[in-house]
């Protein structure tokens, strides 16, 4: 009578043998001679250098990795379609003293962005007009009354923020108006409506990557 041996399970990381999802706990097998040299070398405990090799963490990465930074994340933001057409024009409105309107949504969204570009201009001198419209009156994004009341006040430049993207309707009257219109917006859209420029990872043609 044969006896079939068992395979004795392999140790649970950590010592956790159940998690809560009922799952056991366990490491990819290492070198640990890797181990040893990348823990010396990094200054850091066996174990988490463990983690950082299955998690296919290159030694040069490890401090940004463990002490990631803003502005070490932030992607190129000159792969986004039309994003140097936006920062030309911005760049010629702020050199002509021309006046620009900072159109935001109502929604967390859209106010911190309108915020953010208003500290970036007023940083350099020029302040913008800042639009926010009321959302049980006006509704969503752009409308046509709101950009002509920002032309009528001398905006020459108008840059929405988390809006915009399908407002076609609003921005076809406000090009047929000669006011240039600079779309910030991340709204999954086919049809584009008239516009300087649009920057929106999720429009036709942008090849970012940077859709999430």
């Amino acid at each position: 009578m044969s006896v079939a041996l068992r395979t004795p399970a392999p140790e649970a990381a950590f010592g956790v043998a159940r998690s809560f999802t009922g799952r056991r706990w366990r490491l990819r097998q290492q070198d640990e001679n890797a181990v040893a040299a990348l823990a010396r070398d990094a200054g850091i405990s066996p174990g988490l250098a463990r983690l950082l090799m299955a998690r296919g963490v290159a030694a040069v990465d490890i401090a940004d990795y463990l002490a990631p930074t803003l502005r070490k994340s932030l992607p190129e933001p000159f792969i986004l379609k039309d994003m140097d057409k936006s920062v030309a024009r911005a760049k010629a409105a702020i050199e002509a003293g021309e006046k620009i309107a900072v159109w935001g949504d109502y929604d967390v969204d859209g106010t911190t962005s309108a915020a953010l570009l208003h500290e970036f201009f007023a940083a350099l001198g020029q302040p913008p007009r800042l639009y926010i419209p009321d959302r049980m009156i006006e509704g969503y994004g752009p409308n046509a009354p709101g950009l002509f009341k920002l032309k009528e006040e001398g905006a020459g430049l108008v840059i929405t923020v988390d809006c915009g993207a399908g407002a076609i309707e609003p921005l076809t009257a406000a090009h047929d108006a000669g006011l240039d219109v600079v779309i910030l917006d991340h709204h999954a859209v086919e049809v584009l409506p008239p516009a300087f420029a649009h920057v929106n990872p999720n429009q036709p043609g942008d090849t970012s990557g940077l859709n999430h």
